[in-house]
């Protein structure tokens, strides 16, 4: 009974969370130009890009719209969870409340990154308007496996860039090299073979080069376990490297008996 009962709590933590920061992230004006606006933008853009070539092409390209969308939509709405509990001055709270902040920073994860999905649901939307129904193009499972993994990487870098700089006083400054940069070096604007071979190396740890890199295997049948491993891969260190980091600041803050500077 005691186990249940701990579930019981946990998982409630958890889902009012994730109630609460949907709602939240679903009206706030940034995100909402990130997930949606940017995606829009760059879909209709890519097809013209992509016109002249074949259809596999121009439904790569559009889609890739949209995976620029999620990357965006999840660094913005992840690195602002712990910003935004210290601006509405909740975060002193969640740190020593009885129930570890980790439920809460879970519930908050997922909410972002369910809502930054529908990056991609807009960019098939256009590919069924402007190509032709997108299962000519994508497997299905493995679209949702790719896209699965992607926004579990891109949430944890996200996590840790927003721990990493919780004393930021302007995080969002921080989160534009997140996002324009990593749109060139990712391969999505240009192939990465055209670049020196150490900017080469450093595109193939960002995960948003593997996240399209899938969508390509996929579209031309050979999608590769690989892919999926190195995005699981680079979530996984990220999400490392924050909680040792988030770890750190609690044990300053309590050490020092000052939870209003870290």
């Amino acid at each position: 009974m005691v186990k249940i009962s701990r579930l019981s709590s946990v998982t409630r933590i958890i889902t009012f969370s994730f109630m609460n920061h949907f709602k939240f992230v679903i009206t706030e004006r940034l995100f909402f130009i990130n997930a949606i606006i940017t995606p829009l933008g760059l879909s209709i853009l890519f097809y013209f890009i992509y016109a002249n070539n074949g259809p596999n092409e121009i439904a790569l390209g559009v889609v890739k719209a949209g995976l620029l969308g999620l990357w965006g939509a999840n660094i913005w709405g992840a690195s602002f969870i712990l910003q935004g509990e210290k601006r509405l001055g909740t975060l002193d709270y969640l740190m020593v409340s009885p129930k570890s902040i980790y439920l809460v920073l879970i519930g908050k994860s997922v909410a972002v990154v369910i809502a930054s999905n529908i990056s991609v649901i807009i960019s098939f939307v256009w590919i069924q308007i402007f190509v032709g129904s997108i299962w000519e193009f994508f497997d299905l499972v493995q679209v949702i496996v790719i896209i699965l993994a992607s926004s579990f990487s891109f949430s944890c870098i996200g996590l840790m860039v927003g721990v990493f700089f919780i004393n930021f006083r302007q995080p969002e400054i921080l989160v534009q090299f997140l996002t324009y940069p990593i749109y060139i070096i990712s391969g999505i604007a240009v192939q990465i073979e055209l670049f020196p071979i150490l900017i080469q190396f450093i595109s193939k740890t960002v995960p948003l080069y593997w996240s399209q890199r899938g969508l390509f295997e996929i579209i031309t049948n050979k999608m590769s376990i690989t892919t999926v491993i190195f995005l699981l891969m680079i979530g996984v260190i990220n999400l490392i490297i924050g909680s040792l980091i988030l770890k750190k600041v609690e044990r300053r803050a309590r050490w020092t008996g000052d939870f209003s500077k870290y």
